[in-house]
Order: C-alpha cells, then sequence, then structure tokens
C-alpha cells in the first residue's frame, strides 16, 4: 500500500471514530458501549479499535479516556 492510500486509509478510520464519539452526545446513546474493562467505564468498538470512555450524567458530561486497538492486551499480560 503506498503512502497516499494509506494516509486516506489513516483519515477514514479518524473520520469514523469521531462519528462513532458524536453519536454519544445523543442522551439515549451515552451508555450504548458495554461494560468497561475498568470499573466505572464504557467501551464502545469501531473496530479494530476501542473507544474507552466514562459518563458523567450529573454533569451531563462525557470524557473519552482512551483508544486503543482491539489486539492491544490490556491486562498487562505478555
Amino acid at each position: 500500500m503506498d503512502r497516499e492510500r494509506q494516509s486516506g486509509a489513516a483519515a477514514d478510520m479518524v473520520s469514523r471514530i469521531r462519528g462513532r464519539i458524536n453519536r454519544l452526545e445523543l442522551d439515549p446513546l451515552a451508555h450504548a458501549g458495554r461494560p468497561g474493562f475498568v470499573e466505572g467505564t464504557r467501551e464502545l468498538v469501531e473496530y479494530p479499535y476501542l473507544i474507552i470512555y466514562q459518563v458523567f450524567d450529573e454533569r451531563g458530561e462525557i470524557v473519552v479516556l482512551s483508544i486503543v486497538h482491539g489486539a492491544q492486551d490490556r491486562e498487562g499480560r505478555r
């Protein structure tokens, strides 16, 4: 894959991830993700990435904590 196609694919992935995050702003979708690996967090899949976020209902705020590749070992095992 040449550099131009790679950067186009990367830009497309960033756009897809941003779109998923923006949809979280819709109140009924704020809790749409599955329960997270860490208590109090949620995870939304935009394959092959996971968007890890936390919902603060009392403040009406969603905070994106991290975006990680789904194949990443988050338990620290090798």
